[in-house]
């Protein structure tokens, strides 16, 4: 129980930097893929290239929707189990996750290449975009089954430092890739797909190392673990559908977006929203740091009965977040015009993407609230809260926004969308988060 016992037992405040900052990392190295796949494809074939990528987007995050759904589920089941010291249940568990993950990678796959033209068009592709995002699909949907690493898993065996491994290495092999690939070889949007699942293949590899050598988990997982079992499988999907729903609810918001600017901009306005939807994205990574690494501290102490921990956690995530958000949103509205200058040079797709960016970063500082609290229900096991919350905030408040203010057809009106949702869902999520502090104040052991 190596990695575990630190959970219940180190300072909050030096825990929760360690976990949450090795968590961040993690993330900001493995988004380096799409940020780095982006920045040479813009520079190296043009804009119409990198929309092309943007606009498969959705089809990745659909993906990822099971990863993620299998990840959040699995840790918060792991994490509870670990803390119980029923190590059965952990390797069950981490088991039946990547049974789950592999057979929909694979179906996945078959279904997207079998459809891939109807799927791009869906997608909101052009003309112009088409012919840069069929080779780039494609071969992202033959390496499906290597695009996860299971990072949740292992953290919450405390394991954050393998964590950042897992995705360092593999970046730094697809920033060296790109390059050669698309200025040296000229393979294009087709050459920026190799490298990512040559990546992706690389990080399949450490993941398998670590689950499948004994000495690095608290359980060792054997044959007989990847046995369906209903009831943790039914466990995962229903603690992980906030995670499922959120990703797949993002992917419809982009894909309604693409298609309302191929109407409004055409592939012009995609390429421009891709590269500051991008951005804003790897400028929250820290914020979702904050988000994942304080999931397993919630669940090990949910399950040692240490709420008065989970409470401190949650206080130390907002308040570092929000400060981080407010900075972040301070930064990038001063240097937004030379950020998105890094990626667009023609001078119409760049304008329109600076006006995109500058609505995008307004709520930084608010962003980690709802999360912490879906973090907080999900590692819990609070099944309710855990899907309510984000299905609402998606159903009722994103998309129905999205789709009004899109009906007067311009382009600042579908931005301000963002900040306005993001606002409403800030609010509410201040109501629960006063009512969940109650509670663990009430319930919890207040020693340290």
């Amino acid at each position: 129980m190596r990695g575990t016992q630190q959970l219940a037992t180190r300072p909050i405040g030096s825990l929760m930097r360690s976990m949450c900052l090795q968590s961040a990392l993690s993330l900001m190295v493995y988004s380096l893929y799409s940020l780095t796949d982006t920045f040479f494809v813009a520079r190296g074939v043009g804009a119409d290239a990198a929309g092309a990528v943007s606009l498969v987007a959705p089809l990745l995050l659909l993906l990822g929707c099971v990863s993620t759904t299998a990840g959040a589920g699995g840790a918060s089941v792991i994490s509870r189990a670990l803390g119980r010291q029923d190590v059965e249940t952990a390797a069950r568990t981490a088991a039946n996750c990547f049974l789950l993950y592999w057979l929909v990678a694979l179906f996945t796959t078959v279904f997207g290449l079998l459809f891939l033209d109807p799927l791009l068009w869906l997608l909101g592709a052009t003309e112009a975009l088409l012919p840069h995002a069929r080779p780039y699909a494609r071969i992202i949907l033959l390496g499906a089954v290597t695009a996860t690493g299971f990072s949740g898993l292992v953290r919450a065996e405390g394991e954050t430092r393998f964590s950042l491994l897992m995705w360092a290495v593999p970046a730094l092999v697809n920033v060296v890739l790109d390059p050669v690939f698309i200025f040296v070889l000229g393979w294009g949007t087709g050459g920026v797909a190799l490298a990512t699942v040559l990546s992706q293949i690389i990080t399949a590899a450490l993941f398998l190392r670590f689950f499948f050598k004994p000495s690095r988990t608290s359980y060792r997982i054997r044959t007989v673990h990847f046995r369906p079992d209903r009831a943790i499988l039914g466990e995962i999907l229903t603690i992980g559908l906030p995670s499922l729903l959120s990703q797949l609810f993002s992917s419809i918001s982009i894909i309604l977006v693409n298609r309302m600017l191929r109407d409004i901009g055409g592939g012009a306005a995609i390429s421009a929203y891709g590269i500051a939807a991008r951005l804003q994205a790897y400028c929250l990574l820290p914020v979702s740091g904050v988000v994942q690494g304080s999931q397993p501290i919630f669940g090990f102490n949910y399950a040692c009965g240490r709420l008065d921990r989970i409470r401190q956690a949650l206080w130390y995530g907002t308040v570092v977040s929000t400060i981080y958000g407010a900075f972040m949103t301070a930064v990038c509205l001063l240097f937004r015009e030379v950020m998105i200058g890094w990626f667009l040079t023609d001078s119409v797709a760049r304008t329109i993407s600076v006006q995109a960016f500058a609505y995008l970063i307004l709520t930084f500082a608010v962003r980690a609230w709802p999360e912490l609290l879906t973090a907080w229900y999900q590692a819990a096991g609070k099944r309710i809260p855990a899907v309510a919350f984000p299905l609402a905030g998606m159903l009722l408040v994103r998309i129905p926004l999205l789709l009004f203010l899109g009906l007067f057809r311009r382009l600042d009106l579908i931005w301000l969308s963002f900040p306005l949702a993001d606002g409403i869902l800030w609010m509410v999520s201040a109501i629960l988060f006063m009512g969940v502090n109650r509670q663990l104040k009430a319930g919890g052991k207040l020693h340290e």
